[in-house]
């Protein structure tokens, strides 16, 4: 049996193609009427008659040869009009109106599985783009977001809430979500939790949210897409934010901050915000405490604080290391910072820094050497945060990190030197146990033999104690309250030996003290330096006393203005001058120091002693070796702000006197650093000044020292 192949004519003559198109066309129009009809039906879309399934099964079948099911539905629901009225709640219920008819005519449709995702999708953006367009969108939904979260009756936006999900608007729904949420938890831990450091608050706000806040969160999007454990780090999150913002107030508190600081360490294990909190700290450094209004030992104090504080954030010291260098560097560039270091080490009165003298008695940490590293097995290297040169030990010693500030530590041990022998020359009873402790906790933290000449000192001390006994015992002609410190000039710091003449009886009683000396040692002599030493008067005017200690030269001139001087209790200053033949200006600075005691008043070039004391200060009795020289060095401390004004305005101005001073002082003081001084505080300040050598006075004006 012979084939003759099939050819295209062969083929025509039985199948004619116009019997074949007209029943797709006519298909496809059925199903698209159909599509139609089901779109704009109102009610639930019933299922299509016999005719429209035999019409799906045959353009399912034959889609190879027309157009494909799942194109022509798009091809329809690309045209459907989606009426709504602009409201986002009328709006989510059209679309889920919409996406209910799609479901029901695509399962109809019988489509597989491919052309099902497909369609979905391409419905989906249309319903989608639906939404977006909504003018008032994201306030609408903040609205329903925020009844849900405050608790209120919300079954018509929990159902909105499934009407977006529906349409594949979970995730914009979430993120909104979280946005808000973000929002109301840094608002509730700052109303609730900022400012209070001195009590946990991670077991309430962990408690909060599971009891309150999560049962809400998950009424608007699913438990699934954001776990609890996720909303713990917005906690973590929100809450470190608020407390870098407070840091510089937190360290200021540290005493009563320390559960607080707990906290931040555990949130900055949980966070990447370190970098953060250093700078921002840093910044707020510079804008509260670096700068010429706040006094050297507030500065210092605080830098005490940071200390402690970074240590409980970060025990390995690697951020403690970095927000101490511009503290650092601006305490370095201080004139006064070594002073006040040392003072505080030596003194545990001290007001602000009282805490530094029992850092001294503590031992220092033991040095780390590369030696020890190699032999520690549990030894882990520095952080890789850690800046090139850090040390922990030198940041987490509070002594190590002071004397780190500069780049030798001679410049303390000379500051040592010099206020231990003031300190030694001002002992009246030669007990110098508390002064030999002191050096001897020195000798521990700066080594041996920086404090050679220290050794001296107290030795020249004990020695003057036992010569001073044998003159006394030999002879009785010497006043018991005479005594003096013999000293060796090569070991001690150079003394001012301002010339003066002293009291005759004062003057005699010396002598005859140094006569014996010769006696006591025969092989040795000695040079009285008047300028140097203390003296206790008491002061009476109309039956009223008042004590003081002062240096010599302050009493040889108040002396002077005593009914006892030949009656004379008014000087000119020039002849005063020539009558104790004291140097003009070493003599202007004793008399303005009797003034501010009241016990000397002026007019013009003429000083006289004052009739009566003071009300409020009658009976009073002073030390000004001690307790008023600490007063004085406290108000010098708080007044050292204003400084940078009075220079310039002595230097516009030229001499000016004390209240124009002060007034223009009261016009020319920003706000952020208000003076509220006293006339009589800010002539006390000028007086400390001029005994530092920066002012000068003539008159009653001053000027700055050339």
């Amino acid at each position: 049996m012979s084939l003759r192949p099939l050819d295209r004519s062969a083929f025509l003559s039985v199948f004619q193609s116009e019997n074949v198109l007209p029943d797709l066309q006519q298909d496809w129009e059925l199903v698209k009427e159909w599509i139609n009809q089901s779109l704009e039906c109102q009610g639930s879309t019933k299922d299509p008659p016999l005719r429209i399934r035999t019409s799906l099964r045959s353009l399912n079948n034959q889609h190879s040869s027309g157009p494909h099911l799942r194109e022509l539905f798009l091809r329809v629901f690309r045209r459907y009009p989606i009426v709504v009225d602009g409201s986002l709640y009328n709006r989510l219920r059209a679309v889920k109106a919409v996406n209910r008819k799609v479901v029901e005519i695509v399962r109809c449709m019988n489509l597989d599985e491919n052309d099902r995702s497909a369609v979905e999708r391409a419905t989906n953006a249309v319903l989608q783009r639906t939404i977006r367009e909504c003018p008032t969108l994201e306030k609408d939904l903040e609205s329903m977001i925020l009844i849900v979260l405050n608790g209120q009756d919300s079954y018509e936006e929990e159902r909105a809430f499934k009407a977006m999900k529906l349409i594949h608007m979970g995730d914009y729904l979430g993120e909104l979500t979280v946005q808000l949420i973000r929002a109301k938890l840094a608002s509730y831990i700052n109303i609730t939790y900022g400012g209070k450091w001195d009590h946990y608050v991670l077991p309430e706000l962990r408690s909060w949210l599971y009891e309150w806040l999560l049962p809400r969160i998950y009424r608007i999007i699913d438990p699934n897409s954001f776990r609890a454990d996720s909303w713990i780090q917005v906690i973590y999150d929100e809450l470190i934010t608020i407390r870098i913002n407070e840091s510089f107030d937190i360290v200021e508190n540290f005493d009563i901050a320390e559960p607080c600081l707990e906290e931040m360490k555990n949130c900055l294990i949980h966070t990447h915000v370190r970098e953060h909190l250093v700078s921002y700290f840093t910044k707020l450094c510079q804008e509260r405490l670096l700068h010429a209004g706040i006094n050297t030992s507030t500065i210092i104090s605080f830098y005490l604080l940071v200390i402690k504080a970074f240590l409980k954030l970060d025990p390995r010291g690697v951020l403690l290391d970095k927000v101490c260098r511009p503290i650092k560097h601006y305490l370095r560039d201080r004139d006064d910072t070594v002073k006040r270091i040392v003072k505080a080490l030596l003194d545990e009165n001290s007001n602000e820094l009282g805490q530094l003298s029992k850092e001294l008695s503590k031992p220092p940490l033991a040095e780390t050497h590369f030696i020890h590293d190699l032999r520690d097995l549990h030894w882990v290297p520095d952080p890789s945060e850690a800046l090139p040169d850090f040390k922990k030990n030198k940041i987490s010693d509070i002594i190590e990190s002071l004397i780190s500030i500069f780049d030798s530590k001679n410049v303390f041990v000379n500051e040592f030197v010099s206020i231990i022998s003031s300190q030694l020359l001002d002992l009246t009873s030669y007990d110098f146990a508390d002064i030999s402790h002191k050096i001897d906790l020195l000798k521990v933290r700066f080594g041996e033999n920086e404090f050679n000449s220290l050794n001296v000192m107290i030795k020249d001390v004990n020695d003057s104690k036992i010569i001073d006994r044998k003159i006394h015992k030999n002879c009785a002609t010497i006043p018991e309250n005479l005594h003096s410190s013999i000293i060796s000039h090569l070991f001690w710091p150079q003394l001012e030996k301002d010339r003066f003449l002293l009291p005759l009886e004062v003057s005699n009683s010396i002598e005859n003290y140094v006569k014996e000396f010769s006696t006591v040692k025969p092989e040795r002599s000695i040079e009285p330096i008047h300028s140097q030493g203390r003296v206790t008067l008491s002061i009476d005017v109309n039956d009223q006393t008042r004590s003081f200690t002062v240096t010599p030269d302050k009493a040889a001139v108040i002396l002077k203005f005593s009914a006892d001087d030949s009656s004379r209790i008014s000087w000119e200053i020039e002849k005063l001058s020539e009558e104790l033949q004291m140097d003009i200006a070493l003599l202007q600075k004793n008399l303005q120091f009797w003034r501010q005691k009241n016990i000397l008043q002026q007019s013009g070039s003429v000083w006289s002693s004052v009739t009566s004391f003071e009300e409020q200060e009658s009976g009073v009795s002073e030390d000004t070796n001690a307790h008023d020289h600490n007063d004085q060095e406290e108000l010098a401390e708080t007044m050292q702000k204003y400084w940078p004004f009075i220079v310039g305005m002595l230097t516009n101005l030229g001499p000016t006197a004390l209240s124009q001073m002060h007034s223009f002082l009261k016009m020319l003081v920003p706000q952020e650093t208000p003076y509220n001084a006293t006339e009589k505080q800010l002539e006390l300040y000028l007086h400390s000044c001029i005994e530092e050598e920066k002012l000068e006075v003539n008159g009653d004006k001053y000027k700055l020292k050339k």
